[in-house]
């Protein structure tokens, strides 16, 4: 998504931008493959920095990321920037057949969001993976461990990944900083999102925006609206709230 919210967010760390091709270590020396899933610190996810010296784990098994991308890292990039740059919101959920778009809309859609790292070999390569989040404040989104991979989520298991807020009003469940279990029924669910740039090359502006959203999230939901910089950042979407009953 376009939306990194929180300390979940890449660290800036320009000290050590450029690749340095050192002796690997262990498990780094291999680096990660796709399909292998890894069981990583909060603090390693948080920094978003070198891929940790740590083995896969089975999919079978608690782990929090899943890897769907790898691929070299040219010697004379930002390595970290490079990474970001590559691990795409539409191509990880095409990798693992969630969130996927009919027509520009994103029906029943979970959270599930890319991550990257660098990783230190020779020669270096970026990871790009699939991370399931729960947002519980603002400051505060938390990677939730899979017992399968994402591709493979019983429909049970997804119904757990969806956007519900518990906000006392549409203008606070707008504000997905805070989601809360769906089975708990909640008083708002995402019902849908809308990929703009499935319906407009340049920014249309909000009036055009707000009345389209009407159509295609319905008269009886409450939408999101994303700004000019959201949509300049690259991914614009609309989420389509349903107030439950």
């Amino acid at each position: 998504m376009t939306r990194n919210r929180g300390r979940l967010v890449a660290v800036g760390v320009v000290l050590a931008a450029l690749v340095p091709w050192g002796a690997p270590a262990s498990a780094a020396s291999v680096g990660p493959q796709v399909g292998e899933c890894y069981l990583l610190d909060q603090d390693v996810l948080t920094e978003r920095g070198w891929w940790p010296d740590v083995s896969a784990v089975p999919c079978t098994e608690r782990h929090n990321f899943e890897v769907t991308e790898v691929g070299p890292l040219p010697q004379d990039a930002n390595a970290f920037d490079f990474a970001r740059g590559q691990c795409g919101a539409p191509e990880l959920w095409s990798a693992l057949g969630v969130n996927l778009p009919l027509s520009g809309i994103v029906r029943s859609p979970l959270r599930v969001v890319p991550w990257s790292f660098a990783v230190r070999q020779a020669p270096g390569t970026y990871v790009c993976g699939g991370v399931a989040l729960s947002y519980q404040g603002v400051d505060d989104p938390i990677a939730i461990p899979l017992t399968t991979s994402i591709k493979d989520l019983s429909r049970r298991e997804r119904s757990a990944l969806r956007h519900c807020s518990d906000a006392s009003n549409g203008r606070g469940a707008l504000r997905p900083s805070v989601t809360v279990r769906c089975a708990s029924r909640p008083s708002w669910l995402v019902t849908s999102w809308v990929i703009w740039k499935a319906f407009y090359d340049e920014y249309p502006g909000r009036v055009e925006l707000r009345k389209r959203a009407k159509d295609l999230c319905g008269t009886d939901r409450v939408a999101s609206l994303p700004s000019r910089a959201d949509w300049d950042a690259g991914l614009p979407m609309t989420s389509c709230y349903r107030l439950r009953a």
